[in-house]
């Protein structure tokens, strides 16, 4: 769907952007190395394009503790089906959903 698409280009914005590292899911679930890197990570953030957080429960399956969950669809951003671009201006919302989210609890302990 549309939403995982949002999802999953809003995490490699925010790798590219240096403000987080992106972690392949299907490594994260079958890669004990991929996993135990993630472990070092101060704050893991799961992105997940609906309601059925697919992501946040295989980060969890693999053992990670997920500290931070945007889900896309709760941005009023509708789940569709898949489009041949994603939407810019949906991955510029989650994105800004996702930093906010990290400066208000590190704004907090500061």
């Amino acid at each position: 769907y549309n939403v995982g698409q949002i999802a999953n280009q809003a995490a490699l914005d925010l790798q590219q952007e240096c403000i987080a590292e992106a972690l392949c899911l299907a490594a994260a679930a079958c890669n004990e190395a991929a996993a135990a890197q993630a472990r070092t990570a101060d704050r893991i953030v799961g992105i997940d394009g609906c309601e059925r957080a697919c992501t946040k429960q295989t980060l969890e399956q693999a053992g990670l503790d997920v500290t931070d969950h945007v889900i896309v669809s709760d941005l009023c951003i509708a789940k569709k089906a898949p489009e041949e671009t994603v939407d810019i201006n949906a991955v510029a919302r989650v994105k800004n959903a996702v930093k906010a989210r990290l400066d208000s609890i590190s704004g907090g302990h500061g």
